[in-house]
C-alpha cells in the first residue's frame, strides 16, 4: 500500500518556505497540509514561491469542494419539511440558508453535485485530487446534462485525460528570475 509523507511541519515552514510552497503545489492535497499553507506568509516567500502557495490554495480548495459535492448530493431531496417530521423537497430553500444563496442557486449547487456523484465519477476523482477546479468541473456538469449515461461517458473522459496529463502551471513567466 502507498505511505503519504508526513504533513509538513512548521520548522519546514520557517526554514524553507519556497520549498513547501512548491510541495504543496505539487503534492495530492490533504487535509494534514491546510495548516502549513495558512503559515506560509507570502511576504516570505519568492514571487515563484506564491505562485506556489496560490495553486496549493487552489488544490486544497478543490479537495473540500470535491468533499461539499458528496454532502449536498446526499441532501438532494431528502429533506424534511420545517417541523422536521415530513420529508418533502425543501432542500433548495434549506440548503440557501444554510450556504446563504438564493433557492435558484443552491437548487443549481445541488443538480451539479447530484450529476458529478451519479454520471462523472472521474470528474469527482480530479476534483478530489486537486487537479481541476470546481468551475471545471460544474462546467462539465452542466455541460452534460442533456445527454444520456453512454455520451457523459464519452464527454468525460478525453477530458479527463486531458487533466491528469497537464500539471498545474507553477509560476508564471513574469515571477522568472532575470
Amino acid at each position: 500500500m502507498f505511505e503519504h509523507p508526513p504533513p509538513v511541519s512548521e520548522v519546514d515552514v520557517f526554514e524553507s518556505p519556497d520549498a513547501v510552497a512548491a510541495e504543496l503545489a505539487t503534492s495530492v492535497p490533504r487535509g494534514d497540509d491546510v495548516a502549513a499553507l495558512l503559515m506560509l506568509e507570502p511576504e516570505a516567500l519568492s514571487d515563484a514561491g506564491r505562485v506556489d502557495l496560490l495553486v496549493g490554495f487552489e488544490r486544497h480548495i478543490a479537495l473540500l469542494q470535491a468533499a461539499q459535492q458528496q454532502v449536498l448530493a446526499s441532501l438532494d431531496g431528502r429533506a424534511l419539511d420545517w417541523s422536521g417530521k415530513k420529508l418533502i423537497d425543501y432542500t433548495r430553500e434549506q440548503v440557501g440558508a444554510a450556504l446563504r444563496l438564493s433557492p435558484g442557486t443552491a437548487e443549481r449547487r445541488l443538480s451539479i453535485a447530484r450529476t458529478l456523484i451519479d454520471r462523472l465519477p472521474a470528474t469527482l476523482d480530479l476534483l478530489r485530487r486537486g487537479q481541476l477546479t470546481y468551475l471545471h468541473a460544474m462546467k462539465l456538469a452542466e455541460a452534460v446534462t442533456p445527454f444520456d449515461a453512454e455520451t457523459t461517458t464519452n464527454i468525460e473522459q478525453p477530458c479527463c485525460v486531458a487533466h491528469r496529463n497537464r500539471p498545474w502551471p507553477r509560476s508564471a513567466p513574469h515571477c522568472a528570475a532575470p
